[in-house]
């Protein structure tokens, strides 16, 4: 199961161009980049994906040298902040960046 969330965090994170905490924490404030709709989108990308993205922390973008997206990688198997915090310093060992994303 943990492989699966790892890949749905990831899957999340390339799909929509963000790390999943900024899904996660636009869907909960309204007054973040949806406003009071960040729930029904939150919502709407799982159910459109067939269940393919988990909203949780733990899914970050890889970037390139130019600040584009080059894929995403998933962490699971300890807090949501933890795999976060995993996920970033596995893409920091490569030479490759991420986008800032814990608080």
């Amino acid at each position: 199961m943990r492989f699966d969330v790892a890949m749905a965090k990831a899957y999340g994170s390339l799909a929509l161009g963000m790390n999943m905490r900024a899904l996660r924490d636009g869907g909960a404030d309204p007054t973040g980049p949806w406003g009071t709709w960040g729930p029904q989108f939150v919502n709407s990308a799982v159910t459109i994906s067939h269940g393919k993205i988990a909203p949780v922390p733990g899914g970050v973008l890889i970037k390139s040298s130019g600040n584009d997206n080059i894929g995403a990688v998933g962490v699971s198997g300890d807090t949501s902040d933890n795999d976060e915090m995993c996920a970033m310093a596995g893409v920091a060992a490569t030479g490759l960046a991420s986008d800032p994303c814990y608080k």
